[in-house]
């Protein structure tokens, strides 16, 4: 791919003009939040070189396509949508270009009867990603000057390359308000290229593809050490707050994005490297985008050891909870998504592209061409699935009136839009589904404290999940008396060791609260019992005379539990009166 810098000559340009909306510049700390009116995809990889890339291309070309039953017909305005928030190895790899140029090159091949404005932006990039792009020098001349670089530069295409595409246009420049603006070692480049594609007599239909690019460094290494070689890190809340922001672009007027069973925008967010490569502040990357838990298409390997990977990279998304609705791969002879197959059983379909060919002197326009189908079928994949999960979880509300019992709720007092719909959770976090405008998730503290317990934050949720993951592929269940196994022997010493230490001897472990307190109680009467001498067998035989009666002492509004024998040890309340224990 030829750099970008090639696009840019050193002269000043009299015309600036500006493209890139100022709300995408914007970085902010807000709670996590995305609509549910357009499907929203993350495209993640086994490992770095599989061809995400070629993924999210192809899907820009058989989205703006009008074969497809869940698109919206030819004659509707439709968007696809490429965000890459990470992007390293800049100007000379720039993900998002190659989707902007390879569907402008596919698209002047073969133009359909509808136009598209495609539309490529770099948002911010590290000072040397800057310089790479503009020449030596351009990070001071630019802080001295506020219209230093800034421009644009227009062309036509050539008329016989035209054909019967008519006039089509190009542009290039910088949103000169912008340029010269520097905050933790980035430069807020704004760079920008625009291109209207249409066809003489078409239907005057307007289709968009936009990619961006969120922040760019220069060099070609792992997010995380380019930051620092650069001195331009980003934190995690900076990015995934651009990255909300460039979300709302789908939102824009005039485009549906849902009409019945048809959706009119897709957007794709290609991430960096593999599926646990780290970002720029070191995170990795499966951790870092877990907030927004958008569901996933995983690039797997197709070449030798590829199997291994590609179940590692699935194990770990899915161990944090990520949605996966496809694994693709290349077909390296080897036959490698039969394995494959049989490991997934069934509950993700697995899709085999052709070969990319060595020879690339066309481009790769026929390699596109022969992987359509596929293309399609994937495509076809994740507008089900987002249609599936939006109606599910419309559904929830009225299905959980219907069928659930929930404890210590009067349920003709809560009507069916005060149902809460809880999608998943994030550390102290849900992440909660909102009916208005086909639908919200937006995060929502849990402040359940009051009933249980606080949960844990993000990074002890996912040792958490490892940890049980550990000991149910390891122990599976065990039934305990007579029995010993590690977990449960280094819980109980370390209990002994910690809130036991000085008084407890032993451990005794219960699956809940209110079984907990009955099992105290029955300890405590039979201790009495002991302590006091009574004979048990006395008492058989002579029970109308030496009947001894127990009492408990208890707070007065306390709860221990909802089983009968926890309810008699607390104090007179609703919760234990006569409608709610005999």
């Amino acid at each position: 791919m030829s750099p970008i810098s090639a696009l840019f000559t050193r002269h000043s340009f009299s015309k600036p003009i500006s493209r890139v909306h100022p709300k995408f510049f914007s970085t902010i700390s807000s709670p996590i939040e995305y609509s549910l009116s357009q499907p929203i995809y993350t495209i993640w990889a086994s490992n770095t070189g599989l061809g995400k890339t070629l993924i999210s291309a192809g899907l820009a070309i058989s989205f703006l396509s009008p074969h497809s039953p869940h698109f919206l017909s030819s004659t509707t305005p439709s968007k696809f949508i490429y965000l890459k928030p990470v992007q390293t190895g800049f100007p000379i790899e720039s993900d998002s270009r190659f989707v902007y140029r390879k569907f402008s090159q596919l698209f002047l091949r073969n133009p359909p009867q509808f136009s598209v404005l495609a539309s490529n932006h770099v948002l911010q990039t590290s000072i040397p990603a800057s310089e790479a792009v503009l020449g030596s020098g351009f990070g001071m001349a630019s802080e001295n000057s506020d219209n230093s670089g800034a421009g644009s530069l227009r062309f036509g295409l050539d008329n016989e390359k035209v054909g019967k595409l008519g006039r089509g246009f190009m542009e290039f420049g910088l949103e000169s308000e912008k340029v010269g603006k520097f905050k933790n070692g980035f430069h807020n480049l704004g760079w920008f290229e625009e291109r209207k594609l249409h066809a003489e007599g078409g239907d005057g239909v307007v289709k968009e593809l936009i990619c961006k690019t969120t922040y760019g460094w220069k060099q070609a290494l792992s997010p995380h050490l380019a930051a620092e070689k650069e001195a331009a890190v980003v934190g995690d809340s900076e990015l995934l707050g651009m990255l909300k922001n460039c979300l709302g672009i789908g939102l824009e007027s005039g485009v549906e994005q849902v009409q019945g069973e048809e959706v009119g925008v897709l957007t794709v967010i290609e991430t960096a490297g593999g599926v646990a490569s780290p970002g720029p502040s070191g995170t990795l990357q499966c951790d870092l985008y877990r907030p927004f838990r958008l569901p996933a298409v995983l690039v797997g390997d197709g070449r030798l050891g590829g199997i291994s990977g590609t179940i590692s990279a699935y194990e770990s998304l899915k161990l944090r909870g990520y949605d996966v609705v496809a694994v693709v791969l290349q077909d390296h002879g080897l036959a490698n998504e039969m394995p494959l197959f049989s490991y997934l059983q069934n509950r993700v379909p697995v899709l085999v592209f052709p070969p990319v060919p060595q020879d690339m002197s066309d481009n790769l326009v026929q390699w596109f061409e022969d992987s359509r189908s596929v293309f399609n079928f994937l495509k076809e994949i994740m507008l089900s699935t987002f249609l599936e999960r939006m109606q599910r979880l419309l559904d929830m509300p009225k299905k959980a009136r219907d069928i659930l019992w929930w404890p210590f709720t009067q349920h003709k007092l809560v009507p069916e839009e005060n149902v809460t719909v809880i999608d998943s959770r994030c550390g102290e976090n849900f992440a909660v589904h909102k009916v208005q405008n086909y639908g919200l998730i937006s995060q929502q503290f849990d402040a359940c404290a009051s009933w249980w317990t606080q949960g844990p934050d993000a990074t002890l949720q996912i040792e958490l999940a490892r940890d049980m993951g550990y000991a149910a592929a390891r122990f599976g269940h065990v039934m305990f008396p007579e029995n010993v196994y590690e977990p449960a022997l280094e819980c109980a010493e370390l209990l002994l060791d910690g809130v036991g230490k000085g008084w407890a001897s032993r451990t005794f472990f219960s699956d809940n609260g209110s079984t907990a307190i009955e099992i105290a109680l029955k300890m405590a009467f039979r201790k009495f019992v002991f302590d006091h001498g009574i004979v048990w067998d006395h008492l058989k035989s002579n029970t109308a005379q030496s009947c001894i009666e127990f009492k408990v002492l208890a707070l007065r509004g306390s709860y221990h539990g909802d089983t009968l024998g926890a309810m008699e040890a607390q104090a007179p309340s609703s919760y234990t009166g006569f409608f709610q224990h005999p």
